[in-house]
This record gives structure tokens, sequence and C-alpha cells, in this order.
């Protein structure tokens, strides 16, 4: 037996063989990824029984999962009648947290690429200061497709990018006891994004990955007008 293995010691870490035998056989497979017996196809039969009948050559692998994390940016606010510079009437960041939920589908091409699309809402409390009020991310949306790289059967690395949509609370600038007097409306802007990330599976319990990603959005220019209570 470890006669038999030795070959495999010596071959790179980015080689891939084909499955020799059993229910896998011909399906790709690395060398050191796991042990030779995935290789030689007599590694736990019953579980290679129950991944053939579920997953078919091309398919489409659906997934689901949550997620949290946090978010910053930055806002200008301008007036179109003023002359410039003296149109910049406010210029601030805001940051926060985020925290949702997201579904996608992947398809496979060849060993090491796959192609995806993919969806997420995401509810947020980012904030803030602006004027004399509190400006705030209250949610955000976005569907896009990414495109990937499997550097090893653990580890996934992609690139994203799509359509957004984000809400921003109602801004009150001044008020008389809790009725807002002075305010700029609850608004959505749209805009696009792009993102960068990767995914690795954890070893202790099928099916799970760990996802890491950043992403950049622009969101389109608006005209907001500010209302004054009677």
């Amino acid at each position: 037996g470890r006669l038999l293995r030795m070959p495999l010691k010596l071959m790179p870490r980015a080689a891939v063989l084909p499955i020799v035998q059993g229910d896998l056989a011909g399906c790709l497979w690395m060398p050191r990824s796991s042990v030779p017996g995935c290789w030689l196809g007599y590694y736990e039969r019953a579980k290679q029984h129950l991944f053939a009948a579920s997953v078919a050559r091309g398919g489409v692998v659906f997934d689901i999962g949550a997620n949290v994390g946090g978010g910053w940016g930055s806002k200008d606010y301008f007036d179109p009648l003023a002359p410039i510079p003296e149109n910049n009437l406010s210029g601030h960041r805001i940051s926060g947290g985020v925290g949702g939920g997201q579904a996608g589908c992947d398809y496979q091409i060849g060993a090491r690429w796959l192609i995806g699309a993919f969806g997420d809402y995401d509810f947020a409390s980012i904030t803030g200061r602006v004027f004399d009020g509190t400006e705030k991310l209250r949610s955000m949306w976005a569907v896009g497709g990414r495109i990937g790289y499997l550097v090893n059967p653990q580890l996934l690395t992609f690139v994203s990018g799509g359509y957004t949509e984000a809400n921003f609370d109602q801004i009150n600038l001044a008020t008389i006891g809790a009725v807002p007097t002075f305010f700029y409306p609850e608004h959505t802007y749209t805009g696009w994004f792009l993102g960068s990330g990767y995914e690795y599976r954890l070893p202790w319990l099928s099916g799970l990955f760990w996802k890491t990603e950043y992403r950049f959005s622009e969101l389109d220019n608006d005209t907001l007008t500010r209302f004054t209570a009677a």
C-alpha cells in the first residue's frame, strides 16, 4: 500500500487526477487533498453512493446562507442652483453594521473554474451626521454574478459584480417634540457593485462554507426635495 502511494507524494499540489474506480470513477481528484483511497475509489463507499446519486455531471449547485459584517462610505450633498464650490452643502462619512441572507447557484466548468448568479438582502444600521440630523442606511439588496477559481478542493476565490439598491431613512433636520418640521424624506438609491473574496469549506461539517467578501458600491446621484412642515 505504501509503495503504491509514494508516487502521489512526488506530484505537485496543483496536479489533478481522475478517480480510477467506484461510483465516482472519472471524476477529478487532487493529490494531498485527502487520503489516497479517494483516488483509488474505495474510500467511504457509502458516502460515494450518496454523492453519485445526488450530483450529476454538469449539474448546478444551489446554496443559501446568512451573513453579518460592516459597512462604511461617504456622501455629499450639493445645491444645484449655487455656484461652485459654494454648492457643496455637506460632505460626511457613514459607518455601521449589516446582516442578512443570500441565495445563489454555481456551475463548475472543468476542474478549476465556475460561474454563478446570486441575490442577497441585508438589514443595516449604517449612520452618519449630516447638517443637524442623522442619516441612516436601513437596508440594501443586490443581484449579480461571479466567476470563481478553485485553488484547491477546500478553497475558492472569486470576483463578483452586479446591481444594487440602498434605502435611506428620512433625515429630520428640525423637530417640535417628536414631530419633524424640517426634513429630507426617505429615499432609495440605485447603483452597481464590484466585489472579491473567498470561500473555505469547513472540514468538520459537510456542506458548510466560510465566506469572506469585500464589495465596493457606487450609488447614482439623485435629487432630493427638502420639506418644511406647516
